[in-house]
């Protein structure tokens, strides 16, 4: 499978399970930065949890960052707001430098219940013990 595809295919909307392994790992991501911040920056326009998740997996699947920066700048503009492409550089480096556990995280899960085929129930609790004192 072509890793730079990867994210598209996480069933997190499918599969309740999944999505709370997905869930707990992106919650623990936002006590690590400035999530205020970045719900201020985004509302009403983006989903800042969609935005921090999609982070986490493209970071995890060491995917072209430049490449979804660049897209969602795009995206913004779009929808009308205006927002400096250094702004959403800057706001994923720092979730790269401050959520490194949690990118770290989101790889495991989505290695361990994708390809591995592992219970989402046994990847929670592993993850939780990772992310156990976060």
């Amino acid at each position: 499978m072509e890793q730079e595809l990867y994210y598209r295919i996480i069933p997190k909307d499918n599969d309740p399970e999944v999505a709370e392994v997905l869930d707990f790992i992106t919650n623990t991501a936002k006590r690590h930065f400035d999530y205020s911040a970045m719900e201020k920056v985004f509302n009403p326009i983006a989903d800042s949890d969609f935005f921090l998740f999609q982070t986490l997996v493209v970071l995890a699947n060491k995917q072209n960052k430049v490449h979804f920066i660049r897209q969602t700048h795009v995206e913004f503009l779009m929808s009308g707001r205006m927002i400096e492409m250094g702004d959403i550089e800057n706001l994923v480096d720092e979730i790269e430098q401050k959520c490194n556990i949690e990118v770290f995280a989101m790889g495991m899960a989505t290695d361990l219940m994708f390809s591995q085929g592992r219970l989402p129930s046994d990847v929670l609790t592993n993850i939780s013990q990772l992310l156990a004192g976060r």
